[in-house]
């Protein structure tokens, strides 16, 4: 994984002029750890290198039905050089929800779903206000415990 590079200026190609097999694989299990911290359901992370200049990723993914990944259940985290995109997966995986916040968050979006799918068939609304209400709760307290956080 020898990347040319300038020897007067440190940049991240440079670091990984002499970067193993072994240790890229040591670094991407430490993706695939801070993503079970992160309550990621089978996270997974992989490094590709492709011809014709292409920039080499980090591909990080999750089971499909989860979608972590701002709706998506993968994320590639592009770079110059293997450092680059690994710095790249980190901040993805640092900017995931805790677990707790996250069950929150999907719940939400469940009940959302949920006051669409009732609006959208015509339920009687006696059915509906109720989601309406949880929903409104559950934002407000989102945004209290946002604003707390900020504070």
């Amino acid at each position: 994984m020898t990347q040319t590079t300038n020897t007067q200026d440190s940049t991240p190609a440079q670091d990984d002029a002499n970067i193993t097999i072994t240790q890229v694989q040591a670094k991407l299990q430490t993706l695939v750890s801070a993503m079970v911290e992160k309550g990621v359901v089978t996270p997974d992370a992989e490094f590709t290198i492709k011809a014709n200049d292409r920039k080499p990723h980090i591909f990080l993914t999750c089971d499909y039905s989860h979608k972590v990944f701002a709706g998506e259940y993968h994320k590639c985290c592009f770079g110059n050089s293997f450092a680059e995109c690994f710095t790249k997966a980190q901040q993805v995986i640092a900017a995931l929800p805790d677990p707790a916040e996250a069950i929150v968050q999907e719940y939400q979006r469940k009940v959302a779903a949920a006051i669409d799918y009732g609006t959208e068939n015509s339920l009687d609304e006696r059915l509906v206000a109720p989601l309406r209400n949880v929903s409104k709760t559950i934002s407000d307290g989102l945004l209290t415990d946002q604003r707390g956080a900020t504070s």
